[in-house]
């Protein structure tokens, strides 16, 4: 059987990939290592088993600011309903203005921990999968080129770093501060029933979605692209090298020729191990804020649509966009997430020496 050596782990820094693993991540994966014969399901059975301790908690929260805006949602509209009706028709046309304005100051306040606790735990998650990144790829890289397929794993690496930190950068100077933009201008929108405002937040959401999009439209490309040529080019260099091992020594050239695709193999399923851990690491980083996000987004949306009928038209659409917020949260670490993954499945998957 094809194995790989403890001196190829120490070449490629198996050692300081385990090490760069983040805490929450450890905890989660507990002694999880670069293995050839770790059981994945093992591995995704501790991070569900994490999440799922968590899920009540984080039901408990969102339904709680749910119903605090059902309730100021469902008072609101009792109270321009009556103020509407009102015998005064000065005062009955003037004061559902005003409680807009109260209801969304109210609805917007609420929320305002969970919005601000969620992009921040989307933040630091992201930034985390960017350090432990900076460790995982090159050690790929490193992994993939001693099994043969050096351009490979240059073009898979320098790809994915360099998408990787341009993900960040747009995450962090863009659509952050857009979704702050686009909570303001949907709130502002609430208190004033300005359709301006909501055109303008229903195209800031358009470009916080796109440019998501469009990011991993064009990395899956390059990544297809680049590693379809560099593993042409390995490949054709690994048959060319063997030959000529096995041509120029008499007697143990065949011999030598047999051993070194033996240690390629070898080095080929330490990569995948690498990969393989890389994954789950990632995922073990990634599958809380993921549900985090999920959960406020659909129980967010459950509440818009159950207020909807008994509020004012403003505050439906408030509450509403609210929950889009957190959608775009969950987006940007789906991003993150399938950036990552796809990299680490091409690794794994595609780049081979035939």
């Amino acid at each position: 059987a094809v194995v790989y050596t403890s001196e190829q782990e120490d070449a490629v820094g198996v050692a300081k990939l385990e090490q760069a693993l983040p805490e929450s991540a450890r905890q989660t994966l507990k002694s999880a290592k670069v293995s050839s014969d770790a059981k994945l399901d093992d591995s995704l059975q501790k991070i569900w088993n994490s999440a799922k301790s968590k899920i009540p908690n984080i039901f408990k929260t969102a339904l709680s600011s749910a119903f605090a805006m059902f309730a100021i949602s469902a008072i609101c509209g009792i109270c321009a309903t009556i103020l509407a009706n009102s015998s005064s028709a000065a005062i009955g046309s003037r004061t559902p203005n005003y409680v807009s304005l109260a209801g969304s100051a109210a609805i917007t306040l609420t929320s305002a921990a969970n919005i601000k606790a969620m992009l921040g735990l989307c933040t630091k998650t992201i930034a985390d999968v960017s350090v432990f990144s900076k460790v995982l790829m090159p050690t790929v890289a490193t992994a993939t080129a001693m099994g043969g397929m050096p351009t490979s794993g240059t073009a898979q690496c320098f790809g994915t770093m360099l998408f990787s930190e341009f993900l960040i950068t747009l995450i962090n100077r863009v659509i952050l501060p857009l979704v702050y933009a686009y909570i303001a201008l949907i709130a502002a929108n609430a208190a004033l029933s300005n359709d301006l405002m909501k055109k303008t937040a229903g195209f800031i959401k358009w470009i916080c979605s796109t440019s998501l999009k469009l990011l991993l439209t064009v990395f899956v490309a390059y990544i297809s692209v680049s590693g379809a040529i560099a593993g042409s080019a390995d490949a054709f260099a690994v048959k060319t090298l063997k030959v000529a091992v096995s041509g120029a020594l008499p007697v143990v050239g065949s011999v030598l020729g047999d051993a070194s695709e033996s240690m390629l193999a070898g080095a080929g399923m330490l990569k995948n191990s690498i990969g393989v851990y890389g994954m789950i690491a990632i995922l073990a980083m990634c599958f809380t804020p993921l549900i985090t996000s999920g959960i406020h987004y659909l129980v967010y949306k459950a509440a818009a649509a159950i207020s909807a009928p008994v509020c004012p038209k403003e505050l439906g659409e408030l509450m509403d966009g609210i929950g889009d917020s957190f959608g775009l949260a969950f987006g940007m670490l789906c991003g993150c997430l399938t950036l990552f993954c796809i990299s680490l499945i091409v690794a794994i998957a595609f780049l081979r020496p035939s």
